[in-house]
Formats: C-alpha cells, sequence, structure tokens
C-alpha cells in the first residue's frame, strides 16, 4: 500500500485579550510547503491577513524569542477593512516532527502591553510514515491447533525521505477487536520487540509476525475476517491497516495419510470416505509420488486428477475408484485434509490371470496419522500347502510436507535377535512415498521390523503370496 505523504502548515489566529473591537482575525489559514519531499531547508514565509471592520488601526507585533520563527523580524502594518498581508520568516532547521507552536504578540500603536497573539501552528505530521507490502493476506491453521505464530517477511515499510527525528519510524500494533469480536488475532510483533510493539528504519523494512488463536472457530471453507492497526507512536497517526483472511481447516489437515496406493496395469485403488457426523464436513485427497509431487492418476468420473475434495453431508458417504487396466503401473500415497468427522480407508486390489482364470485379490490400507516410529511383524517362510514363498512388504509415506524423512529400521528373528543388514537405510523426501519386499535376509524367517524416522512417517503392511495373494498386516505405533 502506497498513501501520498501530506506534511502541512496550520496557522491558528486566536485572539486572547482583544487586540482592538475593530481587529478582526481570519480563520485558520493552511500553507503546503511542507509537503516537499525532502522538505525545504531555507528559510520561507508564512502570511495571514488582518482586517479592521471600518476604522484604521496602526498595529505592531514580535515574534517569539526561540522558536522556529526569526526573531530579526520586525512587524508594523496599518491594519484596514481590506485585509492585509502580514509575513514572518520560518527556519525549517527548527522544525520538529509534529505539532510545532510559536506565536507572534501584537500591540496597537505605542502600547507596551501586549493585547493580543497569533499562533502559529507547523503542523509536520505526514498522513503515513508506514505502509504495507500488501494490505491483504491469507493465512491458514487447524481447528482446535490453539496459538499459532504467522511470518510474513517484510511486511512493514518506512515511508521515504522523513526528516523532524523520524528515524527509525516507532509504531504500535494493535487488533481490532470491534470489527472481529473474536479477536482470534491475539498480538502482533516485529523482530527485536515486544508484543505489540516495533520499528522500521526509513526506506527500510521490518518482517511482522502475528499471533493468532483457533479456539472456539470451527472448520469451515468461508475464511474469518481479522484487522491489525498500525500507528505511529509520535503522533497517533501515520496508519497502515492490515487485512488478515483465516482459513480455519479440519484438526487432521496435513497429519493423515493413506502410506500406499497402487494404479493401473494389474491395480486399481478404491477411496472410501464416511462422514460420522450429523453435520456437513469438508475433504481433500492428494495423491503424491514417491518425490512428494503431485501424481495425475485416473478416476472414475473425474478424469486424469491429482485430488479428489468435496463436502459430506451428515451421515453420507463417498466412493472413488482409481485406475486404467490399459496404463502402467504407478505407486504413491494420499495426504488427507478433512474435517474431524470424516473417516478415509482405502483398498487397493490386484488382478492376477492365470492358467485357470482371472484371480482378484483385495488388501484394506488404513489412513494413519502417524509417528516417529513404528512396528510391523513379517512372515518370510514357505506356505507348508501350496510350498509357496510368502513375503511381506512394506509402504511407507513421509507425512512431513517440507523436511525429507530419514529411515532406518531394525529386523529381529522370534527369539528377539537382530537380523543384519536386512534393510538398507531409506531417505523419503517430504511427502514422498517408498514400497519395498524383497528383503533376501529375511527369507525363512518370521519376527519383527521396527522403523524409526526423522519426521511423522505413516505405514502399511502386506502379507503376499507368490501368486500375487495379499492381506494387510497390524502396524504398531510407538
Amino acid at each position: 500500500m502506497r498513501v501520498a505523504t501530506s506534511r502541512v502548515f496550520l496557522v491558528t489566529l486566536a485572539t486572547v485579550l482583544p487586540l482592538s473591537a475593530k481587529v478582526i482575525f481570519p480563520p485558520t489559514v493552511t500553507f503546503n510547503q511542507c509537503s516537499q519531499s525532502p522538505p525545504p531547508t531555507n528559510d520561507y514565509s508564512i502570511s495571514f491577513t488582518l482586517k479592521t471592520d471600518g476604522d484604521t488601526q496602526l498595529v505592531n507585533g514580535l515574534v517569539e524569542q526561540n522558536s522556529f520563527l526569526r526573531s530579526t523580524n520586525s512587524i508594523q502594518a496599518t491594519v484596514t477593512p481590506v485585509p492585509v498581508t502580514i509575513n514572518v520568516s520560518a527556519n525549517p532547521a527548527k522544525l520538529a516532527y509534529g505539532h510545532n507552536k510559536a506565536y507572534v504578540g501584537f500591540f496597537i500603536g505605542s502600547a507596551s502591553t501586549f493585547s493580543g497573539f497569533v499562533t502559529i501552528d507547523v503542523s509536520c505530521v505526514p498522513t503515513s510514515t508506514v505502509t504495507l507490502t500488501t494490505d491483504s493476506v491469507n493465512v491458514q491453521a487447524a481447528a482446535g491447533s490453539g496459538t499459532v505464530t504467522v511470518s510474513l517477511p517484510s511486511e512493514v515499510n518506512g515511508a521515504q525521505n522523513l526528516s523532524y527525528q523520524t528515524d527509525p519510524i516507532q509504531f504500535t500494533l494493535t487488533p481490532d477487536t470491534q470489527s472481529s469480536p473474536t479477536s482470534w488475532i491475539t498480538s502482533a510483533s516485529v523482530p527485536g520487540f515486544g508484543a505489540g510493539q516495533g520499528a522500521v528504519s526509513q526506506n527500510g523494512t521490518a518482517d511482522l509476525t502475528l499471533t493468532i488463536n483457533t479456539a472456539g472457530l470451527a472448520a469451515r471453507a468461508v475464511p474469518y475476517p481479522g484487522y491489525l492497526h498500525i500507528r505511529d507512536n509520535q503522533t497517533g497517526f501515520g496508519a497502515a491497516d492490515l487485512t488478515v483472511w483465516l482459513t480455519v481447516t479440519g484438526s487432521t489437515t496435513g497429519n493423515a495419510a493413506l502410506p500406499h496406493i497402487a494404479v493401473n496395469g494389474q491395480y486399481t485403488t478404491s477411496f472410501y470416505l464416511i462422514n460420522t457426523s450429523t453435520f456437513n464436513s469438508n475433504y481433500r485427497l492428494d495423491f503424491l509420488n514417491d518425490n512428494g509431487q503431485p501424481l495425475n492418476i485416473p478416476v472414475t468420473g473425474q478424469g486424469f486428477v491429482d485430488h479428489v475434495a468435496g463436502s459430506l453431508a451428515g451421515g453420507a458417504s463417498a466412493y472413488f475408484e482409481a485406475g486404467d487396466s490399459s496404463m502402467q503401473t504407478v505407486g504413491g500415497s494420499a495426504l488427507i485434509t478433512a474435517d474431524p468427522s470424516i473417516g478415509v480407508q482405502a483398498m487397493f486390489r490386484h488382478g492376477v490371470q492365470d492358467a485357470s482364470g482371472k484371480h482378484y485379490y483385495e488388501a484394506a490400507v488404513e489412513a494413519t496419522t502417524g509417528s516417529t516410529e513404528f512396528q510391523i511383524p513379517f512372515d518370510a517362510t514357505t506356505f507348508a500347502p501350496t510350498n509357496e514363498q510368502t513375503y511381506t512388504g512394506i509402504a511407507i509415506g513421509n507425512l512431513d510436507g517440507s523436511t525429507s524423512a530419514t529411515i532406518n529400521c531394525t529386523a529381529r528373528d522370534s527369539g528377539g535377535n537382530t537380523i543384519a543388514n536386512a534393510i538398507p537405510p531409506l531417505v523419503i523426501a517430504a511427502k514422498g512415498h517408498w514400497a519395498g519386499f524383497d528383503f533376501p535376509q529375511l527369507l525363512g524367517k518370521r519376527g519383527t521390523i521396527d522403523c524409526v524416522g526423522s519426521t511423522t512417517i505413516g505405514a502399511v503392511a502386506l502379507h503376499t503370496f507368490i501368486n500375487g495373494a495379499n492381506s494387510s498386516l497390524p502396524v504398531f505405533l510407538k
């Protein structure tokens, strides 16, 4: 926001004692010399007028000593019904930021006592000493998340070419509790200052930190409005007003995921969503590839999309199915953003063609809020009735949206003995995904796998036959 700077000189003419019944003081006169940028450095003249209501009067005036008015001014004028211009010389070097007052005393003829005076008020107050990089910002927080801080880099700007002791510009930050009665903006600050206080240099910038509290705010699609007022400490002027739009999302936003999806070729993934509440609730599922980037997949009735989103009425449900048998198989994960009442589960179907025909096998994938450690059972023995090798597959999703996850897994046999080098260390990109099942060191054994991550991670485990049959295994969060 850029607000034009305006500095004005106000000349207030006031009678304390009657100068003469026939002398008339005019109303306040406004001068605009101070609108120059930078302000003038040379002397300039401040003018005002006097007149009488009929008779002629001789008046003399003296300016106040040690003020911004030149004391060498000698004023003598014959005042008539026609306005007479009085000039006094001002010294800009003695003007301070804010309101500057000086006085010109008048007496009639050769009298030695002042009969009245003129008050000269030079206002050197810019209309804006502080501006904003943007007048309106959008922020987001999860319902029930409590106190949250939001950083707005280089949001506050100091006006240019100010003088009159304004560098740095000190200001206060006050949330508006009238227009936004919920008062979810609790405070604001600038680095190095306490809550509600800040400063910015002329022609400089300062970061702004907002503290917000979502307590009592329900998740909804329509943002909540809030306002922050910034006021110059020296005058109360030089204001800037920031509008803040807060979107409150479901409490599981960014913290729930389906750790594995598989679509196309022999695989189809189905998504089931239910609303367990009696009121409308929102949901969104973002499909992500191994690198945490948006993954476009074919969803029946939606086309190729990287997400599905919508709203469910109380007690309602939704179903989506993704996969095209003519396309190459791709895998990944799904990040869930939903109101707390929304339940999500996925199921992927594996179609296998053999000599006896087409067979389909299914396994469920439960949504998880994840943890930094999980444990699963594994079984990599031979199934005696058919002499088929079995495997335990693991899929892991990194729920952190900004940091890659380093994961170390330790395998132990049924006696609790460590199986060395069973699963190599993993690094998964932010919001990324990894899946594997071929661990030679585990063949012929049963036991547990314990994985520890540097971020919040979610996992699904699958017990799989070589012929493609599979089922889910429990994942124990630690």
